[in-house]
């Protein structure tokens, strides 16, 4: 009985062995945690397999509200999975046994993150949220944040393009005899007219005249200014 107790301790999982817990300091602008770990290292965590609204885009405040929250002052089990990168970890997080990541989808305060190839089940807990309107998918037209920072990066660019044309006179001359039409629509804009630029690019049509616009069968409409 006695050379049995051996083989029974190792058999048995020790309980005087607990998970190493990392604790949640705050939030960055990108709506990552900032942590310490274990050996007291500052570590930047990222949320694996989520995309969250961060920066400037709406729900990004809500989502932040959310971690800071529920994980700022927590110690959190932290378990690494997916791409990792040299400034930080990209991990689920456990609160107790609470896999938050999952919870926080779940929520709706954030999207499956498509580059992170998720496991299956992880997008039919986003379809359920999207389908109860939970979080962000109560809130009108909500964008994923990789299209969303796609879409500010081209707004950048728009921006630094018409700030080069007015400064230069023969841009100018020639946006001034530029159309810009929609396919599906059939209507153009001059090239100034800052509703074009909510077209997508696969209905856009150029033209070099307003009567070319118009022998293609495109109507005019007037330039109504943002704001």
């Amino acid at each position: 009985m006695l050379a049995l107790l051996p083989l029974l301790a190792c058999a048995l999982p020790a309980r005087s062995q607990t998970a190493a817990l990392w604790h949640v300091e705050g939030i960055t602008p990108s709506n990552s945690l900032v942590t310490v770990d274990q050996q007291g290292v500052r570590r930047q965590l990222v949320l694996a397999y989520l995309s969250i609204p961060a920066g400037r885009q709406p729900y990004a405040d809500r989502a932040a509200k959310v971690l800071r929250a529920q994980l700022v002052g927590q110690q959190i089990n932290v378990r690494p999975v997916g791409r990792q990168g040299q400034d930080y970890v990209s991990a689920l997080v456990y609160v107790g046994s609470n896999n938050f990541n999952e919870d926080f989808l779940r929520r709706g305060h954030a999207w499956v993150n498509p580059l992170a190839n998720p496991p299956p089940q992880w997008r039919r807990i986003e379809a359920a949220a999207r389908a109860t309107r939970a979080g962000l998918w109560a809130t009108p037209n909500p964008v994923h944040p990789v299209d969303w920072e796609t879409s500010q990066k081209q707004a950048i660019n728009v921006r630094g393009t018409l700030d080069r044309i007015a400064n230069d006179e023969e841009a100018q001359k020639r946006m001034r005899s530029t159309f810009v039409g929609s396919r599906s629509a059939k209507v153009y804009y001059p090239f100034s007219c800052a509703p074009w630029l909510e077209l997508d690019n696969r209905d856009v049509v150029v033209f070099t005249t307003a009567r070319g616009a118009q022998a293609s069968g495109f109507r005019a409409l007037p330039c109504k200014r943002r704001g």
